[in-house]
This record gives C-alpha cells, structure tokens and sequence, in this order.
C-alpha cells in the first residue's frame, strides 16, 4: 500500500517483483516438513 501511493504505481504493476515474499514461507514450510537440516561441521582441535 505505501509503496503504490508514494511511487504512485498500482499494485499489480509490481506484484511481479514480490516472487520472492510469497516463495520464502511457503519453502521455509516445505524444508520443515521434510526434515531437511543444515549439518555441523566438526571441529578438530
């Protein structure tokens, strides 16, 4: 909303532009439900 009123562009017109708003929750969700982990790395001291 505030960025259609102070650039004065309508809302659909860069609705192209938020792909990544609506991708990032939807995997966050999907790498949960898979179970998907990032491993540590051991240290050898």
């Amino acid at each position: 909303m505030t960025q259609s009123t102070v650039l004065g562009v309508a809302t659909l017109t860069y609705l192209p532009y938020c792909f990544f708003n609506y991708l990032s929750p939807l995997m966050s969700i999907l790498i949960a439900v898979i179970g998907w982990k990032i491993k540590r790395k051991e240290v050898k001291e």
